[in-house]
């Protein structure tokens, strides 16, 4: 009984503090903070490792979220850029919101400005494979152009603008990931300069290879149309693509992408070129040696390793022992081409 008055009397006390504090409104700290994960990787060659996703889509295409909403999660998810990629052909939400091909950078823009993200202005090319599939114009000065009716004189408006164009998703949508023959006809005239080796939730192994061949720029991308959360499980990073800048700048950032300077990250798999790879992987590993001819093996980045030690986890040491010790690393994760995982010697 005297516990139940006990209770009685704080709750009623309680009440009466609350009522004194503000009888019309008592705020509640439930709102989010909009609080970013930071995604530890090393520099190479003191470049910067900043993180992009190069293919989003918003409400004035085929997306679910308002373009300022784009800006927010790459904030929240550790990216440092982003291009607005709204489809130039297929804008099924046109009858309600009316705009130009411009209009998802400009709205996005002041929002990026805020959270400090480098914004790309660009667009997505949406035809049949056969016409050359999906490309992504980056880098452009006007989206309104790239509105024609055949897919050259909008790869031929790329060139004049001196876009950075991607192929999007190469295996979709019949599976067949093939080097098709308009594809590479513009790739040998240097108009295409990047490929998807991911998209979404699909890794295109021989476009990996094709990366080593034709001197393409390896990219990952979600390609998310809902909201970033609906798209991904719990725990699953979105894939990004490290860029290698000197500067954190578009123009640095173009710069590192017309040298190729770029890997694909998704799912905690790395892939792309194998020199960079290596350089990549030793800078994010710490080898002491010991005494006895072990050593210790840091993974000084938040991306894991499974490598033939075993899986060595973000920023997690393990002991490799002296029989071992003059082993190189295999490391599974990492894919040079479509045939092989990464070797290293450190």
């Amino acid at each position: 009984m005297r516990t139940t008055i006990t209770l009685i009397t704080l709750c009623a006390l309680l009440s009466l503090g609350a009522s004194a504090q503000n009888v019309d409104k008592v705020e509640n700290d439930i709102l989010d903070n909009y609080a970013r994960t930071e995604i530890n990787l090393p520099q190479v060659d003191g470049l910067l490792p900043l993180k992009a996703d190069l293919h989003v889509h918003t409400l004035l295409s085929d997306g679910a979220v308002w373009p300022t909403v784009r800006i927010d999660e790459a904030w929240r998810d550790g990216l440092d850029i982003v291009a607005m990629t709204d489809h130039i052909e297929y804008r099924p939400h046109n009858g309600y919101l009316k705009s130009d091909h411009n209009a998802s950078y400009i709205i996005a823009k002041p929002t990026a400005e805020k959270r400090d993200i480098l914004l790309i202005r660009a667009c997505e090319m949406t035809r049949a494979k056969s016409e050359g599939g999906h490309l992504n114009m980056l880098f452009i000065n006007d989206a309104n152009p790239f509105d024609t009716e055949k897919m050259e004189d909008a790869v031929n408006e790329a060139v004049r603008q001196g876009a950075f164009v991607t192929w999007n998703h190469p295996g979709w949508p019949d599976n067949i990931c093939d080097f098709n023959p308009i594809n590479a006809k513009w790739i040998k005239e240097g108009k295409i300069h990047a490929v998807e080796v991911f998209n979404e939730k699909d890794y295109y192994p021989y476009a990996t290879t094709w990366c080593n061949e034709h001197n393409l720029a390896p990219i990952a991308a979600s390609d998310v149309h809902p909201a970033i959360r609906d798209l991904y499980k719990v725990g699953v990073r979105r894939p990004f693509t490290i860029i290698f800048a000197k500067e954190r700048t578009l123009e640095s950032v173009r710069s590192a992408m017309n040298a190729r300077r770029t890997l694909a990250v998704f799912n905690n798999q790395v892939a792309g070129n194998e020199e960079l790879l290596v350089k990549f992987f030793k800078a994010s590993a710490i080898k002491e040696m010991l005494l006895n001819g072990s050593y210790k093996l840091t993974n000084n980045s938040d991306i894991e390793w499974v490598t033939n030690f075993g899986v060595i986890k973000a920023n997690q040491t393990i002991m490799v022992d002296e029989k071992n010790a003059q082993k190189p690393i295999e490391v599974y994760n990492f894919y040079p081409s479509h045939t092989k995982s990464l070797v290293v010697e450190l």
